[in-house]
């Protein structure tokens, strides 16, 4: 067994943030935030969040992020083209029924 997240380890410990309060303000329990700290790779959506609670690089703290195509499927739940092809209605009840946040992610290809 390798030695777990040591940057985040180092992270948390700079900003003076605990693995409860770490846990709370992500909506996380303790154990989740134990296992990353042991080596377990959060989803992309809490790397984001970490990343953002500590003031680091995602990429810093976990340089092995990608968790696998099968955990990123459960992450995935619709894709268009455009979000013209999205039905509004699609998009309306995706916002009410977000418990904690809408993330939408919109890349732009010009040249």
């Amino acid at each position: 067994m390798g030695m777990g997240n040591e940057r985040l380890r180092r992270a948390m410990a700079k900003k003076g943030v605990s693995q409860e309060d770490l846990a709370a303000k992500l909506g996380v329990s303790k154990n989740s935030v134990t296992n990353w700290i042991a080596g377990t790779v959060p989803y992309p959506r809490n790397q984001a969040e970490i990343a953002a609670e500590l003031d680091e690089d995602v990429l810093w703290l976990f340089p092995k992020g990608n968790v696998g195509s099968e955990a990123a499927r459960e992450e995935l739940v619709r894709m268009w083209a455009r979000r013209s092809d999205c039905p509004s209605d699609y998009w309306w009840s995706l916002i009410v029924k977000a418990e904690r946040q809408v993330a939408v992610l919109s890349v732009s290809l010009t040249s």
